[in-house]
């Protein structure tokens, strides 16, 4: 049984903590040039279709809870960086499929390749009943089905 919560305290604190994870470990931390000047809606998107590559640009507006015209743009803004492009679905050639280029790629692992080594170094910090411990909490909110 989990501990109550000590009323909008606990929500302001948690939020406020995983904001600034969220700052910190940022896909432009740490980077060079090249990712800091891609703005945060294009970095999200080029995140999110590492993860997800081949998706359509609904799935990915969807995804990222953005409407039909911005997530268009942003697309279009990533394909002239060179960093995204389109083909044809091969069911269905109306639909067009995006994935990230090999410049794309390596932009996107480069970036995770700096969290990485951030965040190796916060955890030393930290005892193995602490990381433990916040690892289950982590996926405790991720997996929370009241969403």
């Amino acid at each position: 049984m989990s501990a109550p919560m000590n009323g909008s305290h606990d929500v302001d604190g948690i939020r406020q903590a995983l904001h600034s994870v969220a700052s910190t470990y940022d896909l432009s931390a740490g980077l060079d040039r090249t990712l800091r000047d891609i703005p945060v809606a294009q970095r999200r998107c080029l995140s999110l279709l590492a993860t997800c590559e081949g998706a359509t640009m609904q799935e990915l507006a969807s995804r990222l809870g953005a409407k039909a015209p911005a997530m268009s743009q942003i697309i279009d803004r990533l394909v002239r960086r060179g960093m995204v492009e389109r083909r044809a679905d091969s069911q269905d050639r109306r639909v067009c499929r995006l994935h990230l280029t090999l410049n794309g790629r390596s932009l996107i692992q480069r970036a995770r390749d700096g969290q990485d080594q951030k965040l190796a170094l916060a955890l030393e910090n930290l005892d193995a009943d602490t990381r433990d411990s916040l690892l289950k909490g982590l996926q405790a909110l991720v997996n929370d089905d009241r969403k």
